[in-house]
């Protein structure tokens, strides 16, 4: 008697449309609903330890830094076209520019105590701000 293969049959999926629905930035959820599998279905084939496996994650690959880089190459060109936008944007994320606010509390004349100084600092943090005897101010209460 012959034994007959239980479960379903293979579905076969279209490597170069993986490749381009992870291009277009969607996530895997929506790959699988643009091939018109499940998640599990996609999950099992990217876990695959197969040369069918591999060629399915190299796809994902390939087409996340397809768009990756299409969308990085349109910000870098807004930013050399000059906007500012962009190239704040740009300078932050690719070369580690940072904004930094920088609260100095100082007490010129040696007057207050290290609780007064603490309170200071408290009020500085909560965003008490020149009150708080912030860059040198007085405290509205001296």
């Amino acid at each position: 008697m012959a034994v007959v293969a239980m479960g379903r049959k293979r579905i076969e999926i279209d490597l170069a449309e993986v490749e381009r629905l992870a291009a277009c930035g969607l996530n895997e959820y929506e790959i699988a609903d643009g091939l018109g599998i499940g998640v599990t279905t996609l999950e099992r084939r990217k876990g695959e330890e197969t040369e069918e496996g591999e060629a399915f994650r190299e796809a994902l690959r390939r087409g996340k830094a397809r768009g990756i880089g299409k969308v990085a190459n349109a910000l870098f060109d807004k930013a050399v076209g000059g906007n500012v936008v962009a190239q704040i944007f740009y300078l932050k994320a690719r070369a580690g520019w940072k904004e930094t606010s920088v609260t100095e509390i100082r007490d010129v004349d040696g007057e207050w105590s290290r609780d007064e100084i603490l309170e200071r600092i408290r009020r500085a943090v909560a965003g008490g701000g020149a009150g708080a005897g912030v860059e040198g101010t007085a405290d509205p209460g001296d």
